[in-house]
């Protein structure tokens, strides 16, 4: 649209520098319709550029939440990460106090292994 606005304003130029050099007078009405291709011109470039820089905020308002949409998605993750992480550390601290406490039970039987093999009870080693 901006080509064929630019194309006409030329040609009423060239019209208006023809009748000049014939008649050394200019119409009044190619005067008017060059004014108007001029007006309709710049209106037509400051549409182009309202439009565009619409479209560029829109388009980084949109990268802009896109974004934070990611990174709240990230944070989701990493804390679902971080809860499983837990667990984990839970569970294995779990079963090694288990294991821990099967160790002690065992001491202790051990210990009443030995105390049997040398003849001697608890009664016995409290009394002398």
């Amino acid at each position: 649209m901006e080509f064929n606005i630019k194309q006409n304003i030329e040609m009423l130029q060239t019209s208006i520098q023809n009748e000049y050099e014939e008649n050394n007078k200019v119409s009044g009405n190619l005067v008017d319709a060059l004014e108007s291709s001029r007006q309709e011109l710049n209106s037509c470039s400051l549409r182009k550029k309202q439009l565009y820089d619409a479209l560029t905020e829109k388009r980084s308002e949109k990268l802009s939440k896109e974004l934070k949409d990611k990174e709240s998605l990230l944070v989701f993750v990493n804390a679902w990460k971080n809860y499983e992480s837990r667990q984990n550390i839970l569970k294995l601290a779990k079963e090694k106090k288990e294991n821990l406490r099967k160790e002690i039970h065992e001491l202790e039987n051990l210990q009443d292994v030995k105390m049997r093999i040398l003849g001697l009870d608890t009664n016995t080693i409290l009394n002398g």
